[in-house]
């Protein structure tokens, strides 16, 4: 049996056939990681669930349902394998680049200081190093740790003007002061001198801005005025109507019957919905739905800065579901039923309405071949004048109005100012 089959059943509840399932499927693939996922969650059992549960930490050390199911039962598994992997190893250093000497690619926190001049560390400068060049924060090693810092007692390299913890000079300190104080200073009068330069960009931004801003609140108003306009043409095209004068002129009239007929109807619907008198059966298998079923996880890195010098690289899992197919058995058959079949109809100008005259065959008689009435509907049609212009209408009205309505009786109604169209509701006699 496939593992589709357990899986279906455990969708059903039906857990013991499940159960039954699965070991056939985990003989012939004893490295199938959703099947070992399936036992966990089916086994009758702690002993079983444990089992299972250590057979799918061994295949996938970061499966999500497995390590929630480890989590759940806490202290009652002791033997099962935490995730081997070591989670502080994905602590690596950000770097920086030295803006007094141009250095590049200092370490976040192992270079406090540049190294070459002693230039501070700007926080708001790291960046992130790419693979090759990430070093994790406890596997960096100083290169010649043979000096050691008279200030802090750090280890610096051999190679280290300034120490990389505190800034103090390592050599020639007269010399390391002067350059320091004089790259400091020119540091300040170049973010002086930068600062300037930013606000007076930053005031021209803010003038074009406005200016930007003026432009487009002045052609949001005429485009608010030019939609105005047109919904207001558009309402006095609809809405605008004027009383004419009117005389009814003559009158006309439509009846019609629908006949049904009974006979034997071809049709399809799935076959758990077929009604009870069909005949002449055929089945045949088709797609009804779809399921979204578990297969595997979907997995990507994210780096984070953590704010101190050093990032987290962290892995995010998601579930990833493909779309299976549901068959069921669709039906097609062969149902006596009553439909429509032709419509008689009778229509004239007049005051003198009647049904069409027509035959049915073996009237009502549940018979193939045999007709019944199926329905019934009429209208009546008032003709009319305009006494200005002579142009006339035809408006439908209700019966009664229309039988009482008389040839040259004098009427009111309403038309469209744009199109001279007749607005029937507001017909009125004067």
């Amino acid at each position: 049996m496939s593992l589709q089959a357990a899986f279906d059943a455990y969708q059903r509840q039906d857990f013991d056939t499940a159960r039954q399932l699965l070991p056939s499927v985990l003989a012939a693939e004893p490295h199938n990681e959703d099947a070992w996922t399936l036992q966990m969650y089916v086994a009758s059992s702690d002993a079983e669930k444990r089992d299972a549960l250590r057979q799918v930490l061994r295949l996938n050390p970061k499966n999500q349902y497995a390590l929630q199911m480890q989590a759940q039962l806490g202290e009652d598994m002791p033997s099962v394998p935490s995730p081997s992997h070591d989670t502080s190893s994905d602590v690596y250093e950000m770097m920086w680049d030295c803006k007094y000497c141009g250095t590049e690619k200092l370490l976040g926190v192992t270079h406090r200081y540049c190294p070459n001049c002693g230039g501070v560390q700007d926080s708001e400068q790291r960046y992130f190093p790419s693979d090759e060049e990430k070093i994790a924060v406890q596997d960096h090693q100083f290169v010649g740790a043979d000096k050691v810092c008279e200030a802090c007692e750090t280890p610096n390299a051999g190679n280290a003007e300034f120490c990389t913890n505190c800034g103090s000079p390592m050599s020639d300190a007269a010399r390391a002061k002067q350059l320091s104080s004089e790259l400091r200073a020119e540091g300040d009068a170049f973010d002086q001198s930068h600062e300037k330069d930013q606000q007076t960009r930053e005031k021209q931004h803010t003038a074009e801005e406005a200016e930007k801003a003026a432009k487009t609140q002045r052609t949001k108003w005429i485009i608010i005025g030019v939609v105005v306009a047109l919904l207001a043409f558009i309402a006095v095209f609809i809405f605008w109507t004027k009383e004419v004068s009117v005389i009814a002129t003559g009158h006309a009239w439509e009846r019609s019957v629908s006949i049904d007929d009974y006979d034997a109807r071809h049709k399809g619907d799935w076959c758990d919905s077929t009604p009870s008198d069909a005949y002449s059966l055929s089945r045949t298998k088709k797609v009804r739905s779809h399921k979204q079923v578990p297969d595997g996880q979907e997995c990507s890195t994210r780096r984070v800065d953590q704010g101190d010098g050093t990032y987290r690289e962290q892995q995010e899992c998601r579930t990833k579901y493909r779309k299976e197919p549901v068959y069921d058995m669709y039906c097609h058959y062969t149902v006596d039923r009553w439909e429509y079949s032709r419509t008689a109809q009778a229509k004239e100008q007049g005051q003198k309405p009647y049904w069409p005259r027509y035959q049915l065959r073996c009237e009502d008689q549940r018979r193939k071949g045999c007709e019944r009435e199926g329905g019934r509907s009429e209208s009546y049609v008032l003709l009319l004048q305009n006494t200005d212009t002579r142009e006339s209408y035809e408006c439908d009205v209700k019966k009664g109005l229309w039988t009482q309505a008389r040839v040259k009786s004098q009427w009111k109604l309403n038309v469209s100012g744009m199109t001279g169209g007749a607005r029937c509701s507001s017909l009125q006699p004067l």
